[in-house]
Parts: structure tokens; sequence; C-alpha cells
């Protein structure tokens, strides 16, 4: 996963290195990401002061994250 500084957070694949979706939540810079304990959940915090939360569907990208 990437964030950037248009608001966008990206998910990878890490296995191939390809790109999977990309979320545009937050109105300035994503500045920091971070899995839930439980790696059920992704959260992305942006200089907007808002903290978006991603439920990971585990048939599309758990195994890129090592999570299966």
């Amino acid at each position: 996963m990437s964030g950037d500084s248009s608001g966008s957070t990206q998910f990878w694949d890490g296995n191939q290195g390809t790109f999977l979706q990309a979320f545009t939540d937050h109105k300035a810079d994503v500045l920091s990401l971070a899995p839930s304990p439980s790696n059920q959940s992704v959260f992305a915090a942006g200089a907007d002061g808002q903290v978006s939360v991603y439920k990971v569907i585990c048939a599309l990208i758990c195994s890129s994250f090592g999570l299966n």
C-alpha cells in the first residue's frame, strides 16, 4: 500500500508489483499508513486531519500482504 500528496491511498499486489485499486478519501497528503493489530483493516491518516479505514478483502489482497 502507498499514499501520496494528492490524498490517494493505493493498494498493490506485493508478489506481482501490480496496481490493484486506489481510493481518494483525503483532501491533502496521506501521511501515514498502518495495519490494524488483527490485519483485518488498514488505516490511512492525512494532513487534512482525517483517518480513513479500509477493510481487507482477503480474496483480493491477503496473499499480497502475507495475511493468509
